[in-house]
């Protein structure tokens, strides 16, 4: 029997999804990785989708990834990953688009 997911784990296959679609973007490295760390409410520490490389944590983090509050639940930090990861999809297959009518001409 498959073991149930919990909506850390969801979140956290959100993000991978995200970083999926941002190196096929060109935004990520190829050696680059996102992280998901969760937030406590009640120890005032709110959620971060890190950037990590082979020498650790990216000094600048990506402008594109979405800003996080402390109220922000893993299920929000779950929706905002989908909504970027989608917005990439469609930029890369807008790119993909433009890059076949120039072939055609």
């Amino acid at each position: 029997m498959a073991k149930k997911l919990t909506q850390r784990d969801w979140t956290e296959y959100s993000v991978k999804d995200l970083q999926v679609k941002a190196q096929e973007a060109g935004l990520l490295g190829a050696d680059e990785r996102l992280v998901f760390e969760p937030g406590s409410t009640v120890n005032g520490i709110s959620p971060t989708i890190t950037a990590y490389n082979h020498e650790g944590r990216v000094r600048t983090q990506p402008y594109w990834l979405p800003r996080l509050t402390i109220k922000d639940t893993a299920k929000t930090v779950e929706r905002l990953a989908d909504e970027q990861a989608r917005v990439l999809y469609s930029i890369n297959l807008q790119r993909e688009f433009n890059k076949a009518i120039d072939a055609t001409d």
